[in-house]
């Protein structure tokens, strides 16, 4: 078994790599990147300048001509870094409005923000959730203060005074805002969640925190570092560290998608306010001739430095024990009430539930072809078992090592995991398969079943589902199907007869006959038919 530490570490040392690959590039070639793009972009200025057609309408419209001259100015707070500035607010503010309208008119991604969090369900282990609570806590409103109340006082013990306000600007800005949207959209907080947030959901505060604080450190960083690649450094941690922020909430169930978008997107807009704050005072000191904001190279300074490293220890040692200790409220889940029917015969009329499959942003795919009904879940998995099928393994670092080993030696797998599909907004509850001939990972008989809460007169429990045969793999992820999905469904009912374990059954017309492709472009063709079977 996959030592889930072990995992960690490798995960760690992958990471480092990239990281160590990225700033390797932008150190080699960044320079001369941005060298060319310069170099690009003032040959493309002075074309336009000289322009006939430019240069007339200039020289006649003079007010015109000012006010760009103006907006270049790179000597200016009002001018470059003001344009650069309202730029950024403006597409975040539109990006931002965007994804309400999204969110208000249920676009796809408000489709994919269910999916995904069942999804996620898939991968959750009690030892994850562990680490994910401790990075979450850096969003906790208790770390965010306590940090706040100590950049602050680094700032003035620095003389650094120009970004105290700018900061508390960027960070008490967002999270009102923030609180006052989750008031006005009233989002319930995802069903499944690790732990029960009594506010609402849209948009996130940990993510909206996040960007707000975490990004003024950054850019705060960013303009008082000159090497290259110590601004690359800071630059890709930051980055990581809001990204790893907005990933907990979802892993954790307690947000979703859109709610991090969002979050992630309002703290940016108070972001472009708090610098633009800061460089508006800087750009006041420096036009009055103030003294600059730099440490006093004093004998003071040794103890400034002193008290910057017990405060920063304190933090540490604070946000730590915090992590550590965080463990809040688990919700308490009710059961789902079950619907009633006569018998699985007379559902299909009555069927209100979706007639196929989606991929993560609710587009159809595949039809149902199987409608099961069958004492319990136990008889189900005992019954396809005795057919030839197996129950496939649940997604783990285990079973994920073991596929993956599989894959890449040909080798058998027969209850390997199987790639999630999604039928009324939920993964599939149950993942059955059988070997081909090949006896390989990369070519299987996949059945993927559904649990419903619809209950027979008997006390039986429905099941729908799909079937289909893996002929490859696709990106190394995934698995090509074959594009005949009717021949895999008298495959299975074929299997089921055989075992005896069918007390009846029916096959009707369900959907038309139909023409399609999956989530991942593989096309497949069915008449549209379905069996209903009821299981002994």
């Amino acid at each position: 078994m996959i030592n889930p530490r072990l995992l960690i570490i490798v995960l760690g040392l992958a990471i480092s790599a990239v990281f160590y690959l990225i700033i390797y590039v932008l150190i080699k070639y960044g320079p001369k990147f941005y060298r060319f793009t310069k170099s690009i972009a003032a040959s493309l200025g002075l074309a336009l300048i000289k322009n006939e057609y430019i240069a007339g309408f200039l020289s006649t419209h003079q007010q015109i001509a000012i006010f760009l001259k103006k907006r270049s100015n790179r000597r200016s707070f009002w001018g470059l870094n003001a344009t650069v500035l309202g730029l950024a607010f403006l597409y975040t503010l539109f990006a931002f409005l965007g994804l309400i309208e999204d969110f208000i008119t249920s676009a796809p991604i408000v489709a994919a923000d269910v999916r995904l969090n069942n999804l996620l369900l898939l991968f959750r282990s009690d030892y994850y959730v562990r680490i994910f609570l401790a990075i979450t806590t850096l969003g906790r409103a208790e770390i965010i203060i306590s940090l706040t109340a100590i950049i602050s006082l680094l700032f003035w013990l620095w003389h650094q005074k120009s970004y105290i306000l700018p900061l508390w600007l960027s960070l008490i800005g967002s999270s009102l805002l923030s609180f006052l949207s989750k008031l006005a959209f009233e989002r319930p907080r995802p069903p499944l969640a690790v732990y029960t947030e009594t506010s609402f959901s849209f948009p996130s505060g940990h993510a909206t925190a996040a960007v707000a604080f975490y990004g003024f450190l950054i850019y705060f960083l960013l303009r008082h570092t000159r090497r290259l690649l110590n601004k690359t450094f800071i630059l890709l941690i930051g980055l990581a560290l809001i990204l790893a922020l907005g990933f907990s909430r979802l892993y954790l169930g307690v947000h979703y998608l859109s709610d991090v978008l969002a979050g992630y997107l309002l703290g940016a807009l108070w972001l472009i306010l708090g610098i633009s704050f800061s460089e508006w005072q800087l750009d006041r000191k420096q036009k009055s001739a103030a003294t600059r904001d730099v440490p006093d190279k004093t004998k003071a300074n040794l103890r400034i430095k002193l008290i910057t490293i017990i405060l920063l220890l304190a933090e540490m040692g604070f946000s730590l024990y915090f992590a550590l200790h965080y463990r809040p409220a688990r919700p308490e889940i009710a059961a789902e009430s079950p619907v009633f029917v006569a018998d699985i015969f007379s559902l299909p009329a009555r069927f209100t539930l979706p007639h196929y499959t989606e991929t993560i942003t609710a587009a159809s795919q595949e039809p149902l072809s199987f409608m099961v009904s069958a004492p319990s879940d136990e008889s189900l998995v005992a019954d396809f078992r005795q057919a030839g099928w197996l129950l496939a393994d649940p997604i783990n670092d285990e079973s994920l090592g073991k596929a993956a080993r599989a894959a890449l030696f040909n080798q058998p797998y027969p209850d390997a995991p199987m790639t999630p599909s999604f039928w009324n907004g939920e993964t599939h509850t149950f993942g059955f398969e059988k070997a081909t001939r090949d006896n390989s990972i990369r070519e299987r008989n996949h059945a993927r079943f559904w649990k419903t809460n619809i209950k027979t007169g008997s006390g039986n429990t429905i099941y729908v589902g799909t079937v289909s045969l893996d002929t490859g793999l696709k990106w190394g992820v995934t698995h090509r199907i074959a594009p005949d999905i009717d021949t895999e469904r008298e495959r299975l009912f074929q299997d089921l007869e055989s075992s005896g374990k069918i007390m009846d059954y029916r096959k009707e017309n369900f959907v038309p006959p139909l023409l399609g492709r999956n989530f991942t472009g593989d096309q497949f063709f069915t008449d549209g038919q379905i069996y209903m079977l009821i299981l002994k």
